[in-house]
């Protein structure tokens, strides 16, 4: 797993000539800030602790990865809320709450001699249907900012890329140094609230650039019982589109579980793929592992 210090690299180098390049450099940024969020979704604990297991389908205390050297990445929780995660030669991710909101995550180097590499995502709710998604981070102090809009019900609807904004040096206010490229729409089920389309388009001509459907089974979600709200579920769908590592795609997972996304990119050079995910389920119909094209997983709970 890329760490939480060379993705801020990533994002700094990519995001400094991506007003001329196509969707596809467009997604690897997307994909660099999105190993942060992954990293986002995993807990304090080192290889030498005790895993503290929760107990609760849809609760996970753990992921095994048989890719990447066999990485583990541990889960922890405080007041029934996922809290902290820890990427074992990763990153080390923390979340904060206020009434009972999800107001940031921020991002350290789980090796503290490592000097580069903190970061933090903050959200903001604006008025009772907006939530304002912003990163920065070291060496890169950019903010990188997204718009997420929800229905009547606080189901997602939309998300739209805001732009890059720097700081100036004098008066530490903002300005805009390149606008958003994209936007896309969301599409559930009303019973399940299972994300089942994610539509991409073009922010300047509105035209299609890729749409992503999602088939879920009827089993326990891997993630149902986080207590994440569904909006962030959203805004990683979107950053993760082009994103699948295993582990990375069980937050897809938040009421029953993905196994199959179809994918269909529009433009000058389309393309069609479809990526299935295996599930080996315990007695209570939860899943315990995880396989797709990237590798496999193990999920304790």
């Amino acid at each position: 797993m890329q760490r939480f210090f060379d993705i801020v690299h990533l994002l700094r180098k990519n995001m400094s000539n991506i007003s001329n390049k196509t969707y596809k450099m467009e997604t690897k940024v997307i994909k660099s800030l999105l190993v942060l969020l992954c990293v986002a979704i995993v807990a304090s604990c080192s290889s030498d602790d005790k895993l503290q297991l929760t107990n609760v389908d849809g609760k996970p205390s753990s992921v095994k990865m048989s890719y990447n050297d066999g990485t583990d990445v541990f889960f922890s929780y405080q007041e029934g809320r996922l809290s902290e995660i820890k990427e074992i030669r990763g990153s080390v991710s923390s979340f904060k709450y206020e009434n009972d909101e999800l107001v940031s995550i921020s991002g350290r180097p789980e090796d503290d001699r490592v000097a580069d590499g903190k970061g933090i995502i903050k959200f903001r709710k604006e008025g009772e249907n907006r939530i304002i998604a912003e990163f920065n981070g070291e060496p890169d102090f950019n903010m990188y900012r997204y718009e997420l809009e929800l229905d009547e019900n606080n189901i997602p609807v939309k998300i739209t890329d805001l732009g890059i904004f720097a700081y100036t040096d004098d008066n530490r206010e903002l300005s805009q140094v390149r606008e958003g490229l994209y936007y896309a729409v969301f599409t559930y089920d009303e019973a399940t609230k299972n994300l089942t389309q994610l539509v991409v388009y073009d922010k300047t001509s509105s035209s299609e650039v890729a749409t992503h459907d999602y088939e879920y089974d009827n089993n326990t979600g891997a993630v149902s019982k986080t207590n994440l709200p569904l909006w962030y579920h959203a805004y990683r769908a979107f950053m993760n589109r082009d994103y699948r590592y295993g582990y990375n795609m069980i937050f897809f997972n938040y009421y029953n579980n993905l196994i199959k996304e179809s994918v269909s990119k529009a433009g000058d050079d389309p393309e069609q793929n479809t990526y299935n995910y295996i599930y080996t389920y315990n007695k209570n119909n939860a899943p315990i592992s995880m396989g797709s094209d990237t590798g496999d997983m193990s999920i304790a709970y």
